[in-house]
């Protein structure tokens, strides 16, 4: 859900310098006015850019990042021993101990059920929402709201 956050940082706010290489974090950075700024084209600059202190690109980070997560999670999936089953997946082991902010989570197994399905649903549209964004930015040559 995220990600719709961030490209329109990205839209508005723009990149941030000094984070990132220069050429790709100033991307677009030259057409005015800044809402005219094409996410693909960020997009293009950051994979041929090499960060700083790190001689790899951000997006190369982001697909080592994306890849150690999928294969710590399938691994609890594959052996056995680690505990990840289909009848525990999407549980939160510790909701009655964790902080303050799952204490809020009801005690009530069917509302609690509710919930998670709620959750569930919501990042399935977030996730439609932002490929419809992304789709719309690559098609038009418009910024926010990404329209013809």
């Amino acid at each position: 859900m995220l990600a719709f956050v961030g490209l329109l940082g990205e839209e508005f706010a723009g990149p941030f310098p000094g984070w990132l290489p220069e050429k790709c974090a100033l991307a677009g950075m030259s057409r005015e006015p800044l809402g005219n700024l094409r996410i693909q084209d960020a997009h293009d600059l950051c994979i041929g850019a090499h960060m700083p202190i790190v001689n790899l690109s951000p997006m190369m980070i982001i697909l080592l990042a994306a890849g150690t997560i999928e294969i710590v999670t399938t691994l609890q999936k594959v052996i056995l021993g680690w505990g990840l089953t289909i009848e525990n997946a999407g549980e939160y082991p510790g909701r009655a101990e964790f902080g303050g902010f799952l204490k809020q989570l009801p005690k009530d197994e069917a509302a609690f059920e509710l919930i998670k399905l709620s959750e569930l649903k919501h990042c399935r549209l977030a996730m439609l929402g932002f490929g419809g964004a992304i789709t719309q930015a690559v098609l038009c040559a418009n910024g926010f709201p990404w329209i013809y």
